[in-house]
């Protein structure tokens, strides 16, 4: 079983190792970096800027908005090129990485022509709550099959078992990563290859791996799936947003649960904070 590195706290700039307990007594070394870190000085940094001076909104058309604008389009084109997307435009900037599952899965099912017409979707056992979430909303409200496979004892999918659940109906397989709890790596590249031969697009949430492992395929660099979504807990820097991309698929557009503000090529509703994105194109460093 191969699995995903996690930072030593010791190897912080901030100093996070012997820090003062939450409670106030004694001393303690922070350890769980699988479910957020501390912000690195270099991104806070980075961040900075966007708080105070360029704090315009990057739809704005006065002279407010060109600073934030550009930044966020940097950011777009850095975390393109670590996932070695197809076009900056697929990279979705979001809330949480929650709501990036949410989008992408969602998203992929209800733009699907099968929907309502038998429309079926393969996870597994020890993905995220969130995605389970998301499996379980499509099976209660719009009568999709959800298959759930279960894990060996090393928290692998057995990718034969993927290709036996696989129908003509399957619209979406969705397969982490890596695993926060286990470490685990699941194989994903075989099991896209599969899916994809069936028809099926892939989602991948890449929560724990994205700058830590590089999960892009030979000979063209790009993630083995077809959409994703992965905030940024276990390196330092920002803990609490997140992302998602998508390929280019006539039935993978992502869908909003709430109504978008009608902002040009708006995915989902809001205005996009510059000074996150910044950050997060500096912690891709």
């Amino acid at each position: 079983m191969s699995s995903a590195p996690t930072p030593p706290t010791s190897a912080h700039p901030t100093g996070h190792t012997g820090a003062r307990h939450p409670d106030g007594t004694g001393l303690s070394v922070y350890l769980d970096y699988n479910a957020t870190t501390p912000v690195d000085p270099a991104v806070l940094e980075a961040m900075l800027p966007f708080w105070a001076e360029h704090f315009g909104n990057p739809s704005s058309s006065h002279h407010y908005g060109p600073p934030a604008r550009q930044a966020l389009h940097r950011a777009r084109q850095q975390v393109s090129t670590l996932i070695g997307a197809t076009h900056d435009s697929s990279v979705v900037f979001t809330g949480s990485g929650s709501e990036s599952v949410a989008l992408a899965i969602r998203g992929a099912v209800l733009a699907s022509d099968r929907l309502g017409r038998g429309a079926h979707v393969i996870t597994q056992a020890t993905e995220h709550p969130a995605v389970l979430a998301a499996c379980a909303y499509l099976r209660d409200l719009h009568g999709v099959r959800v298959t759930v496979l279960q894990v060996d004892s090393t928290g692998l999918v057995d990718p034969e078992g993927v290709a036996e659940a696989l129908t003509d109906d399957t619209v979406l397989v969705s397969v982490m990563h890596a695993n926060n709890e286990t470490g685990t790596i699941q194989p994903v590249g075989e099991i896209a290859r599969l899916a994809h031969a069936r028809g099926a697009l892939v989602h991948c949430d890449a929560a724990q791996s994205v700058g830590k492992i590089d999960g892009r395929r030979s000979p063209d660099r790009r993630w083995p799936a077809r959409r994703g979504s992965s905030p940024r807990p276990g390196r330092p820097g920002i803990g609490a947003d997140g992302r998602g991309w998508c390929g280019r698929s006539r039935r993978s557009g992502p869908t909003s649960s709430v109504a978008s503000t009608g902002r040009p090529a708006a995915r989902r509703p809001g205005r996009t904070a510059a000074g996150h994105r910044r950050g997060r194109r500096v912690g891709c460093g």
